[in-house]
């Protein structure tokens, strides 16, 4: 739920067609969105839901097989605006952290057999920190979120629970 609306996409599984996703309004499902957020990806698929930022009516989705995450903003008269977009190879699910003025979003990017966790200024999209590699295989879990500004990854591979932390530079 998104604000009296309700987000869904499409392309859990492989598809031929470019992911889609949608907004219907609670109280009139008549009232309805629709975007294709990477239209000339194909084939598609993403196995884990778009993050929902209530706070800012932004909505983050991705898309593991074409390789790249964004950021809309959902208004109620036109739907869906697309605020950023960048490359990532993306299984898991977001978490969307952070006070509001200073939200932050992560999540995985699978690369060269190895998976990382990612955490981008939610605004701008700009990478922030990256992991150094956690697995080999894609990791369809969300970087849960521990204490103290400590996150957690969950070993799809090797069953390991890793623990992140980020340091300033």
């Amino acid at each position: 739920m998104l604000n009296g609306w309700v987000v869904v996409q499409t392309n859990f599984l492989e598809a031929k067609k470019p992911l889609r996703i949608s907004a219907f309004h609670s109280g009139n499902a008549a009232l309805s969105h629709h975007h294709v957020p990477f239209p000339h990806g194909a084939p598609s698929e993403e196995y884990s839901k778009p993050a929902l930022d209530a706070a800012h009516n932004r909505v983050y989705t991705s898309d593991e097989k074409v390789g790249l995450v964004t950021a809309l903003d959902f208004k109620a008269d036109v739907g869906f605006v697309p605020v950023w977009q960048q490359p990532q190879t993306m299984d898991s699910f977001w978490a969307v952290v952070g006070p509001r003025h200073r939200r932050n979003i992560i999540g995985t990017d699978y690369l060269d057999g190895q998976d990382y966790v990612v955490w981008r200024d939610a605004n701008t999209g700009l990478e922030l920190a990256r992991s150094g590699p956690l697995d080999a295989r894609l990791n369809g879990n969300i970087v849960a979120i521990g204490f103290n500004g400590r996150f957690y990854y969950l070993g799809v591979h090797d069953g390991t629970v890793n623990e992140l932390t980020l340091k300033p530079a």
